[in-house]
């Protein structure tokens, strides 16, 4: 959750920035992690770039793995869900007709029987895909018959159903096809009439391994596949083919970003607005995320040569100018370990639960850009999962930085 502040008065008021873990948010200046989008705005706003030059994986909160796509932030513990379709709402693009016509961006009508319009998809033998969509009668009423096609799923090529004049999401979730090739989705007319039809926000989503494997809300995609993260369940359920949409309940794991893995990646945010000052305090919160259960010298913060740091397999946490170093141990941990960093000129300070420790630097960590997960040259370390409270132009009392530690 990100907030603003209009004033800076001591240790309560100094906070502009909360939470990378546990998101939650609303509003015109909080940050609503409920998609990938939302997070890119708010780093065009606040803070400078994000890219990633890799795909990544990264467990989402059923712990199935999913692949976060190149410079697509990589979100642990949330829903994940990808929109395969190229073009979801215009049909008059890259979309093939068979024996049909495209009126605008979204309007069908076949000219024979079977006429069709369809878009092929990639798709991996045995994985399980939902295809979901609204159609309804352009300009007449009544009912009429058509076909969902899904032509060469292993689960069969068509699915019959009856659409009427009303706006109604269907759906049907088919299987791969053999071969690992591509399956041609569309909507196919099967009566003899052939009146115009709507046909748009197509969605096509691998759910391989998913508990519901309903289709989520719409993702609109123009171009290219899209993703994004949810930070509640899907509620929307199906029957007869039939999609009724309802909010999903709010997921209560952990959520966060996620790390490049020990393969170096360019994936960093760079801070370039919330931190440039002489003193400032900066709260982390952090855990090893599964399968990274060493992360010795992981770089949680990095600015110019000044770096803090995981030490010793994460039993405590460190700051280094490239010369000096001071560590202050939290033992061996066990879940959450926090700590507090406060700088005052080249004065350093780290409190944990087991004391404070201080040294000097060569350098003001609060007067260059400041890197999360990664150190200024761009070298990168296993996983982490950290929760990062800024305080700018603050240097945290210690009785403060021991209330946020205890």
């Amino acid at each position: 959750m990100i907030k603003e502040v209009n004033s800076i008065s001591g240790d309560d008021f100094a906070k502009i920035r909360e939470g990378w873990r546990g998101w939650a948010g609303g509003g015109a200046i909080e940050l609503d992690l409920t998609s990938s989008a939302s997070i890119e705005a708010w780093i065009a706003k606040y803070s400078g770039s994000y890219t990633r030059a890799a795909t990544m994986d990264v467990d989402d909160f059923e712990g199935i793995s999913r692949t976060a796509p190149i410079n697509i932030p990589a979100i642990y513990g949330a829903r994940q869900v990808s929109n395969l379709c190229l073009q979801s709402q215009d049909i008059s693009t890259t979309w093939i007709t068979v024996t049909g016509d495209i009126i605008g961006p979204d309007v069908f009508q076949a000219t024979a029987n079977w006429g069709h319009v369809s878009q092929s998809v990639a798709s991996i033998t045995g994985n399980s895909y939902t295809y979901s969509f609204t159609a309804y009668l352009y300009d007449t009423t009544g009912t009429h018959d058509v076909i969902f096609r899904h032509y060469y799923s292993l689960s069969g090529n068509n699915t019959e159903c009856t659409i009427n004049a009303t706006p109604t999401r269907y759906s049907v979730t088919v299987l791969g096809a053999e071969d690992d090739n591509s399956i041609n989705f569309g909507l196919r007319d099967k009566s003899d009439t052939h009146p115009k039809m709507v046909f748009t926000d197509i969605q096509i989503e691998d759910v391989t391994g998913q508990t519901n494997q309903n289709p989520s809300d719409h993702i609109a995609t123009t171009t290219a596949a899209v993703t994004k993260y949810y930070n509640t369940e899907n509620g929307n359920t199906v029957s007869s083919n039939v999609v009724t949409e309802a909010a999903g309940a709010a997921l209560t794991n952990t959520i966060g970003l996620a790390y490049a893995p020990a393969t170096p990646h360019d994936y960093h945010f760079t801070n370039t607005k919330l931190i440039n000052s002489s003193k400032g305090s900066i709260y982390i919160e952090f855990e090893a995320q599964p399968d990274y259960a060493t992360a010795d010298g992981l770089v949680l913060l990095g600015n110019g040569d000044c770096e803090i740091l995981c030490q010793d397999d994460v039993s405590g946490i460190s700051f280094t100018d490239g010369t000096n170093e001071t560590s202050g141990s939290v033992g061996v941990p066990s879940g959450v370990i926090k700590a507090v960093v406060v700088w005052s000129g080249t004065s350093v300070s780290i409190t944990t639960a087991n004391g404070t420790t201080t040294g000097t630097y060569a350098e003001n960590f609060g007067n260059a850009t400041i890197y999360l997960g990664m150190n200024s040259t761009g070298t990168h370390f296993s996983g982490i999962e950290p929760k990062v409270d800024f305080y700018y132009n603050t240097a945290l009392s210690q009785s403060a930085a021991e209330a946020l530690i205890a």
